[in-house]
């Protein structure tokens, strides 16, 4: 049930391996794809101080400022975000955007009338 050359591969496999492996089940472990990022205890030392003077930074505020401090030290805000997370047990609050107008006195006076028909239509005739 399954390809020929798939059977190929896996028969190759298991005759390359003496037989005492089984197929398709290689111990090689699938090398690094990308450059490990190196914080070393200096930049994490350096963000918690940052945080603590500017509790309102977002994280690419974070790692502008990083890398003005550490020169050639480069990272993406996803990974700078894990290792904050992760490392350093930090939490972020996801920012949401909201219409200016959300308090305006317009908007106030169209909720209260809302308001004030619904307690109305609650009210027992």
């Amino acid at each position: 049930m399954i390809p020929r050359s798939t059977g190929y591969v896996l028969l190759k496999e298991f005759n390359t391996g003496n037989g005492d492996v089984l197929p398709g089940r290689s111990s090689k472990k699938k090398a690094n794809r990308g450059t490990p990022i190196k914080f070393l205890p200096q930049h994490t030392e350096f963000l918690v101080n940052y945080f603590d003077a500017h509790p309102s930074s977002a994280i690419d505020m974070a790692k502008e400022a990083l890398s003005k401090n550490f020169e050639g030290f480069t990272i993406s805000p996803r990974n700078l975000w894990r290792h904050l997370t992760e490392k350093c047990n930090f939490s972020f609050k996801q920012a949401s955007k909201y219409n200016a107008d959300r308090n305006s006195e317009r908007t106030l006076l169209l909720r209260e009338e809302i308001k004030s028909r619904m307690v109305e239509k609650r009210r027992p005739s």
